[in-house]
């Protein structure tokens, strides 16, 4: 009887603290000075951590509705949400004005190897924080309440990624193509993990993928047939005998050595390119079938073209 009663005391002790204490006096005010907090790390500046952990911690175990919902759950969640939304779309702009595709996926990727580690209960250190996905999950892992990740990931994955998908890609000088001309496999491995953690990601990067293997195709088959026109249509330097004083010419057949040598030329331009992009798939997509599938469908689509062109 003692410990029940004990225990009651507790609970109204905590409705009354919630009561006369959190919500009307100090509740706005607590609010505001975490996100005031929050506003001025994201933007680079050193806070007192452990102060907001005590307040999370103790908003955490407060509960001001019928539902057993926690004051934090109901009161200041939804503020750290709606105001990192509007941080983060604002900063997704200002990353698009300022650096180029490598840069953008590069800040964004060091918070999916973070994330990864974290969700498997791996340790990890934090060093050098650049990317401000890595800030959000250290935030939630050491003073934000853990159920706090799910719907900051969202916020996170729908303003920094998902609006810019093609943006990214089509990027002068640094977007898909230039990586493919480079060679640049760490950062095609790093476009697909990223692109790969949204709906949109990899049916985007697909399509894309086909667009520029059959640029790349179209211009391979043009640069192969370079004279090709030659081997029907070049004049014979020396007239046949038989027809000197007609003026007549003799053509070269369409099978001469020059046609072969075109021939040639495209088989191995072609091999060429189907091993490149083989390399990409199996090495930067991890062997993704849905990206094999456009692969093929765009070497269909290649060889349809090289027809045509013969």
């Amino acid at each position: 009887m003692k410990s029940a009663n004990l225990l009651e005391v507790v609970d109204l002790g905590r409705d009354l603290f919630v009561k006369h204490i959190i919500r009307p006096p100090i509740k706005v005010h607590v609010i505001n000075a975490i996100l005031s907090l929050l506003h001025i790390e994201r933007d680079g500046y050193v806070i007192n951590r452990s102060a907001i952990t005590s307040c999370v911690n103790t908003l955490s175990r407060l509960s001001d509705s019928s539902d057993g919902m926690t004051v934090y759950k109901q009161y200041l969640e939804p503020e750290i949400l709606s105001q990192s939304e509007a941080y983060y779309n604002a900063e997704a702009g200002r990353l698009l004005e300022t650096c180029d595709t490598l840069e953008y996926l590069r800040r964004v990727s060091l918070w999916s190897l973070v994330v990864t580690a974290f969700l498997s209960s791996l340790p990890y250190t934090l060093r050098q924080v650049q990317a401000r996905l890595i800030e959000e999950e250290s935030r939630v892992h050491q003073y934000l309440s853990l159920q706090t990740l799910t719907p900051l990931q969202s916020i996170l994955k729908n303003t920094l990624l998902m609006p810019h998908l093609q943006t990214l890609i089509d990027m002068t000088s640094s977007g898909l193509d230039a990586m493919i001309d480079h060679d640049k496999l760490e950062d095609l491995s790093r476009l697909y993990h990223l692109y790969s953690l949204v709906l949109e990601g990899v049916p985007a990067l697909r399509r894309s993928l086909k667009t520029s293997i059959q640029r790349r195709g179209v211009d391979l088959n043009a640069s192969s047939m370079e004279g090709g026109e030659l081997g029907e249509g070049e004049i014979e330097d020396d007239l046949d005998p038989s027809a000197k004083g007609k003026g007549k010419a003799k053509a070269r057949p369409p099978t001469s050595a020059h046609g072969l040598a075109l021939a040639l030329r495209w088989v191995e331009g072609v091999l060429q390119l189907k091993d490149k992009f083989d390399g990409i798939w199996e090495t930067a997509f991890k062997s993704n079938r849905e990206i094999e599938c456009g692969l093929n469908e765009v070497m269909m689509y290649f060889h349809f073209l090289s027809w045509n062109c013969d």
